[in-house]
């Protein structure tokens, strides 16, 4: 008996410190499932809303960049949402009892939120994903990256490190005041500014209130609440695509009744981003710590388009493929340019494919001041090379800025000059409406000239000639 005393209690034991290790750490499984006609393995895991465990009948999951999905079927019964389905364009469009309409489209970058169009990452666009595929219990079901879709809505979003899940908070709901909202401030825009000679991110608003601080993890985010406040436009959410030091975007939501959430989003890598706050009456200054002093180009807004990405290689020769060099080069021109002072727009920032009227309307929509494409030129024969710059005639100085870019790009890098060239052909530059070129950088059907386009050195003379035709252009022209 006694001996039977001691196996229970040994049992207990056991079962105790078992419990304890997996409210600890939720273990870690791997699935695998059908996205985008490939077998992919991602790890299975539920959500924590609200301190509970949310398991539905298919797993949410965590893929390997680190973004959370759930199946749409997630927003409608947690969020108290209304979903429809559009089937021509694969487009879910949900709509919020507060009356926030997002649509979403499976495999798209483009996010509409009450009609206002958002580019969000490549990893986080909505899929169609199939579980179990190939056997009779396979279900295929659209799913939605939890972040976004749950920031939009007001709520909390993190990844809880010790207990390896993804965690949603529901915003608190406050007692409304007899006199009606207790909001004393209008939060109006948000710009970037330069500060004291260092950029900033500038929250206009209407009065003096106090600003509520807090980190947030996996990915990084500083926030903040700004109280006794309400957004001018009435609610919803807003993306500015605004960059500064580790700084990479900047969000805006009615949080609460009576808060806005401003969000900035942080690039990887960085461990401790820190800020000076300047609440002024009529503005909230916030300032990235350890950012040096810019010269400031006010409000000049360079779109960059490194051509073609994702399914679309472009030109492919002598082991090269297009897109890729115009993402090198297209990246790095983005840094020069920012260092220089100028903000810039990127079409892509990854191998993605963006559709031609999405890269016109990116730089439309952003009331850029010149809009330029790179590419790389290639032929029949590999005698052809040299550098060109392509520009409309249709479209007020552009072809200035064409001849100005070639002959830097011809000065520094001692190539061919074919000239610049009409085409009022090509979409995206018949169909922005700011002076635009596109620049042929060489040919990769040249081996010698393959070579250079692959050589990082050989970029960096490219990147300076454009930076330093943009700065003739506008010492020139103005904006």
């Amino acid at each position: 008996m006694k001996k039977w005393k001691v196996f229970l209690s040994l049992l207990l034991v056991l079962m105790f410190m078992s419990t304890s290790v997996f409210a600890a750490a939720y273990p870690i499984k791997w699935i695998t499932v059908r996205i985008d006609g490939k077998n992919v393995s991602v790890r299975e895991v539920p959500v924590v809303m609200d301190g509970k465990q949310i398991h539905l009948d298919v797993p949410s999951y965590i893929i390997k960049a680190g973004y959370t999905y759930v199946p749409i079927r997630f927003v409608t019964e947690r969020y108290g949402a209304k979903v429809d389905w559009i089937q021509q364009t694969n487009t879910a469009v949900v709509k919020t009892a507060k009356g926030t309409e997002i649509k979403l489209t499976i495999n798209s970058r483009n996010v509409y939120v009450n009609g206002k169009k958002q580019v969000i990452p490549s990893d986080m666009v909505p899929k169609f994903t199939v579980f179990n595929y190939g056997t009779k219990k396979a279900d295929g079901r659209t799913m939605v990256p939890l972040r976004f879709i749950s920031e939009l809505l007001g709520y909390e979003v993190g990844y809880d490190k010790a207990k390896g899940l993804p965690f949603i908070n529901t915003p608190k709901q406050e007692e409304p005041s007899r006199g009606g909202s207790t909001a004393v401030n209008k939060v109006t825009e948000i710009k970037k500014e330069v500060v004291n000679g260092k950029e900033a991110i500038a929250v206009y608003k209407t009065a003096n209130v106090k600003v509520n601080t807090s980190k947030l993890t996996n990915p990084q985010r500083l926030v903040f609440d700004l109280q006794s406040s309400i957004l001018a436009s009435g609610g919803g959410s807003y993306q500015y695509n605004i960059s500064i030091g580790p700084v990479t975007k900047v969000r805006v939501s009615q949080f609460s009744s009576d808060v806005v959430r401003v969000v900035l989003d942080i690039a990887d890598g960085e461990k401790n981003p820190e800020v000076e706050l300047i609440n002024n009456k009529d503005k909230l200054y916030i300032i990235p710590k350890g950012v040096a002093s810019t010269p400031s180009k006010p409000n000049i807004i360079i779109s960059l388009d490194p051509g073609h990405g994702g399914k679309d290689p472009g030109a492919v020769q002598n082991g090269i493929n297009e897109k890729d060099i115009n993402l090198l080069v297209g990246t790095k021109l983005n840094v020069a340019l920012k260092n220089a002072g100028y903000d810039t727009l990127m079409t892509r920032d990854s191998d993605v494919y963006v559709d031609l009227k999405d890269r016109a309307e990116l730089a439309n929509s952003n009331e850029a001041n010149v809009f330029i494409s790179l590419h790389c030129n290639s032929f029949t024969s590999d005698g052809a090379k040299g550098i060109e710059v392509l520009y409309n005639p249709n479209r007020a100085n552009s072809q200035q800025l064409a001849q100005m870019l070639l002959d830097e790009l011809v000065k520094a890098t001692g190539a061919n000059n074919r000239g610049i060239k009409q085409r009022t052909d090509l979409a995206v530059l018949n169909q922005t409406t700011m002076p635009a070129a596109l620049i042929e950088m060489g040919f990769i059907s040249n081996k010698e000239e393959a070579e250079k386009l692959k050589d990082p050195s050989y970029q960096n003379k490219i990147v300076q000639a454009i930076v330093n035709g943009v700065e003739k252009y506008f010492s020139t022209y103005g904006k």
